[in-house]
C-alpha cells in the first residue's frame, strides 16, 4: 500500500512539473508573439538635454527600426549626440531629423555617421 501511494505521489509531482513547464513554454511563445507584432517606430519627443540619453540608448539598441525627432528645434548640440549614435547604431533604418536647427557643420557631422553606418547605403 505504502509503494502505491508513494508512485501515486510520483506522478502527480510529473504532472504538476509537466503543467508548470507548459505554462512557461506557453508564456514564452506568447511574449515572442507580442514581439513580433510590436510597433518598431517611434515618435520621440527629444529635447537638448534629453538628446544624449536618447543617444546613449540609440548607440547599442538592436530593436528599433525607425525614429522620428523631426520638426523640435534641436539645437547642435542635440544634432552631435544624435549623429554619433548612428555611428554605433546598426539597426535604424529611418531616422527622421528635418526641422531642426542643425547648422551645416552638423549637418556634415551626419553625413560622415551615415558612411559609418552601413545600414542606410543605397
Amino acid at each position: 500500500w505504502l509503494e502505491l501511494q508513494f508512485r501515486l505521489r510520483e506522478m502527480r509531482m510529473k504532472e504538476e512539473q509537466m503543467k508548470k513547464e507548459t505554462k512557461q513554454c506557453e508564456k514564452k511563445e506568447e511574449e515572442s508573439m507580442m514581439a513580433a507584432v510590436a510597433p518598431r517606430n517611434y515618435r520621440i519627443n527629444v529635447n537638448a538635454f534629453s538628446a544624449r540619453s536618447l543617444a546613449k540608448f540609440l548607440w547599442s539598441d538592436t530593436w528599433i527600426l525607425s525614429i522620428d525627432v523631426s520638426n523640435m528645434n534641436l539645437p547642435d548640440s542635440a544634432g552631435a549626440y544624435l549623429c554619433r549614435a548612428l555611428k554605433g547604431n546598426s539597426t535604424l533604418i529611418k531616422y527622421e531629423l528635418g526641422g531642426n536647427e542643425f547648422s551645416s557643420k552638423t549637418c556634415k557631422s551626419l553625413a560622415e555617421s551615415l558612411e559609418v553606418n552601413g545600414t542606410f547605403s543605397s
